[in-house]
This record gives C-alpha cells, structure tokens and sequence, in this order.
C-alpha cells in the first residue's frame, strides 16, 4: 500500500484541521466550523448544527467532556493551570456523579435520551441505565466511567511534574481493579502441578480479569472484563509514575 499525505485524504486533511484548531485554542485561534469556545471542559469542538441545539431545557454547554479534555491535556493543548481547572471540574463531576466513580467519567451530566439526537440504534446502548439524577438514562460513553480515560489522565499528570496529583487520580482506580479481580478457579485434583519458575518459586495462576470496559455511575462494572485498552494504559501509567517517583528520590 503507497502511503497517502494529508492533502490526499479528505478524512486525514479534516483531522489534521481540527487538530490545528484546538492547538489554536492557546492562542485564540480556531477554525470556521469548529470555533474555539472555553466551556467547562475546554473542549473546543462543538458541530454546527449540534444535534441537541434545540432541545427545551438542556444546555449542551454546560457538560463537560472529561474524555476530550483528557486527550487534549495528553497532547499538551491545554496550559498547567488549565490542567488544574480542569482537574477540579473533572473531581466535581464524581462528586455530582454520586461518587462512585472515578475521574475517568467520560462525561458529565449526561446528554439527554428520548429525544431523538442519538438515533434509535445509538440510544439503545447510550441511554440503557438509569442515571443518579433520577431524570435521565446513562450508558456506555453517556455518563459512564473509563478507565481507559482515567489512565490516559494520570499518564498526562506524570508528565506535567503533576505527580502527586498523578498518585491520588490513580489510586480509585487501582482499588477498583483488584476489587474487581476473581481469583483463578483452583485446579482438578488429577491435574499434574505446574513447573517452578526459573526462580523456584510456584507458578501463580493470574486471576480474571479486574479490567472492565466500563462502570456506570452507580460502580457497576460492564463491558468487557478484559478490556485490553484499560489494562495497557495503567501499566504505562504505574511506569511512569514508578519512574518519576525513582527520579524524585534520586535527586
């Protein structure tokens, strides 16, 4: 396959627009279709028309978007103290949330349901939960928590020097993972016992899987109990942090 340039791609030159626009965020700057607007979350993309403009007493400006702020903060668009604004919205919302979740909250409060924004398809999934509010419905990337966001988060924390702040994000997490863990089922009393390791040590059976795609505000788990994507983010993320805190003693 020959490779493509961004002027080749019409979906890659888009991208590569809206990319601009948001780093224009810092220098006030934007593109005609995505004008930079500081909201709650520092998101800057708004679609015009957005699909929910005209619905009676919802401000879609009023959500903020913990997953893009994230990614944004990971890309470096966003200054330090816009990282610690953002970091102290993004610990409201839990609170709001009801509490049991962690900054990975994609976002918060939800987009509405029944009101046709979504599509029928799309509804079924995004609005399949009841919401803490009592008004709404919540589900999958509507109101739920990822830890495949909240690792991406301490990651960028760590490389901002935030790492206390990198630390007391990451810990929720890391509870919530081993709570979530189930102990391997134990072997068939027939079964032959597995070799040592090289080290003499007894061979430990991993347990399945702590990993969840993701929690709905209430802490139920859901998704996938092996979401890859979430375990190879806090590994990154406990190097990192094992890294920095290593550096910190050795100066």
């Amino acid at each position: 396959m020959s490779a493509i340039t961004v002027q080749q791609s019409p979906f890659l030159s888009r991208a590569w627009s809206d990319a601009r626009s948001l780093r224009g965020y810092r220098t006030q700057h934007s593109s005609s279709d995505y004008p930079a607007q500081p909201g709650p979350g520092y998101q800057c993309f708004q679609p015009r028309p957005s699909p929910f403009a005209n619905i009676t007493g919802f401000d879609e400006d009023k959500i903020t978007v913990h997953g893009g702020t994230i990614v944004s903060i990971e890309a470096g668009f966003l200054t330090k103290p816009q990282v610690r604004d953002s970091l102290g919205k993004m610990r409201a919302n839990v609170q709001a949330a009801g509490g049991n979740v962690t900054i990975g909250l994609n976002n918060w409060p939800p987009y509405p349901c029944g009101v046709g924004a979504f599509g029928s398809k799309a509804e079924g999934k995004l609005c399949a939960h009841s919401s803490p509010l009592g008004d709404n419905t919540v589900g999958y990337q509507n109101a739920c928590d990822w830890t495949w966001f909240g690792g991406r988060l301490v990651q960028a924390l760590v490389a901002q020097d935030m790492v206390a702040d990198a630390l007391l994000v990451l810990q929720p997490m890391v509870d919530r993972i081993c709570e979530h863990r189930t102990p391997p089922p134990p072997p068939p009393p027939s079964q032959t016992a597995r070799p040592s390791s090289s080290r003499g040590q007894p061979v430990v059976e991993p347990g399945c899987c702590g990993f969840y795609e993701y929690y709905l505000p209430s802490g139920e788990a859901s998704g996938s109990p092996n979401f890859h994507g979430a375990a190879g983010v806090i590994g990154k993320a406990i190097e990192m942090l094992d890294a920095a805190l290593a550096e910190a003693r050795a100066a």
